[in-house]
């Protein structure tokens, strides 16, 4: 029996030892585990690195922590390997935290859950960031929870991405979504006035200092409607700026051509004046209670003849006409219009205004030739000639034409000229002068 009994006794004792040998592989194995999982996942949540990195990093470190964690637990006569598993396993506790510190000190929110990790004070010396909710502890500021927006405008600024207005000439050069994930890359502001301002990024609008919103479907509608009517308001503006352009330029083309003819007609009148001063002596003005007679006699050379001129004048005085012979120049005379006139050149004598300054005027041309005679104790024998042509001043068309010729004789050629003369005249008196003032002059 007693025999027996030890034999049960040391198959419980090795059953026992069996037992808590397998119990402590199993916890061993189980610890080990637990730590790696809560490693791996506590990394990976803080900090979004991919999990494979993440485990061959553990990993490198389970050898140390095994035998850290031996040396450590089950060692409990060795103090040395006590201390050195303690060392081991403070150092890996160490290195974890200096590398969740390491991966997380950029971080200000958790990959997973998206946890705020930063809370933010504004200061004078810019924004301040720390790791724990409270006060800033040089100015004293209560902490804000960091926030999305904060930490992008934040960022922004840093790059110096600062919203700025967009710069377009059409409404059809935005591009107000990215093409692929649709998201808005035009904010904009709604002015007090009522006009989209957009700009190309978001954050605080630099005037007003409140803050931009995204871009959406509808706004953008509402921004194109409001850009075609601007649009037909900006046509109708320039139709109506191009119109009172050319209204103007009209206005100002017909003014210059009303001046320039202004200027033409002061020119003419000018030059008309100056022609008439040439031709006329202008002092000499028609006297509507009178018949005013204008008599001119040239010689066969071109030159006024004023004593034949002043002789039939003389002939016409008592007949109740005003006779002068002083109205036309040299000039007349020289430059051809005399020819003209006494041609019949109607248009010329309107141009000379000649009903301004008489009825009717009386153009002769005188010509003599001389021949001497040895039979008669070198007697000279002048054959003298006047043609004459009445002209209307008024319509200056010719009224009456004719020729008188005589000789004279005499012992000198002014002798013989001045018998021949007298005959003219006495024939003119007698024979031409009557019918000529019956005839409309005289009347």
């Amino acid at each position: 029996m007693d025999k027996n009994k030890w034999i049960r006794t040391g198959i419980i004792i090795t059953v026992v030892i069996f037992s808590i040998l397998i119990s402590s592989a199993i916890l061993k194995h189980v610890t080990i585990h637990q730590v790696y999982s809560y490693y791996v996942d506590s990394i990976h949540h803080l900090t979004g690195l991919n999990k494979y990195l993440i485990k061959a990093a553990v990993l490198s470190l389970i050898i140390p922590f095994i035998i850290g964690l031996r040396w450590y637990f089950f060692s409990p006569f060795n103090k040395k390997r006590r201390y050195t598993g303690a060392s081991i396993l403070i150092a890996i506790m160490i290195l974890y935290n200096l590398s969740l510190y390491y991966f997380t000190r950029s971080s200000y929110f958790a990959f997973s859950e998206g946890k705020v990790l930063k809370w933010y004070a504004e200061t004078p010396e810019g924004i301040r960031f720390f790791d724990a909710p409270g006060f800033d502890p040089k100015y004293g500021t209560k902490l804000k929870q960091a926030t999305p927006e904060i930490i992008a405008n934040l960022e922004r600024k840093n790059r110096g991405m600062q919203p700025k207005p967009l710069a377009y000439h059409s409404i059809q050069e935005i591009e107000f979504f990215d093409s692929i994930t649709r998201a808005p890359k035009v904010w904009y502001y709604l002015n007090p006035s009522g006009v989209y301002e957009l700009f190309d990024n978001p954050g605080a609008h630099p005037t007003y200092g409140e803050p931009l919103v995204p871009i959406t479907q509808s706004v953008v509608l509402q921004i194109k409607s409001k850009y075609d009517e601007d649009i037909q308001i900006r046509q109708e503006e320039a139709r109506k700026l191009e119109e009172q352009k050319a209204e103007e330029e009209m206005v100002a083309f017909l003014r210059k051509q009303e001046e320039s003819k202004q200027l033409e007609e002061q020119r003419k009148a000018l030059e008309h004046e100056a022609f008439l001063n040439r031709y006329l002596m202008t002092s000499l003005l028609n006297n509507p209670e009178t018949q005013d007679v204008v008599v001119l006699v040239i010689d066969e050379d071109n030159k006024i003849n004023q004593n034949v001129s002043r002789k039939i004048t003389s002939l016409l005085k008592d007949k109740g006409l005003n006779l002068t012979t002083s109205l036309f120049t040299e000039s007349f005379v020289i430059d051809g219009l005399f020819e003209k006139i006494f041609a019949g050149n109607a248009n010329e004598a309107k141009h000379l205004e000649l009903s301004k300054h008489s009825d009717h005027v009386i153009l002769g041309k005188k010509r003599v030739s001389f021949t001497e005679n040895p039979d008669l104790q070198n007697m000279i024998t002048a054959k003298a000639s006047i043609e004459i042509h009445v002209t209307s001043s008024e319509t200056g068309a010719m009224e009456d034409c004719f020729t008188i010729e005589e000789t004279g004789a005499g012992f000198s050629k002014s002798i013989a000229e001045e018998a021949a003369m007298e005959r003219i005249l006495t024939n003119i008196s007698h024979n031409y002068l009557k019918p000529l003032i019956r005839g409309g002059i005289g009347q």
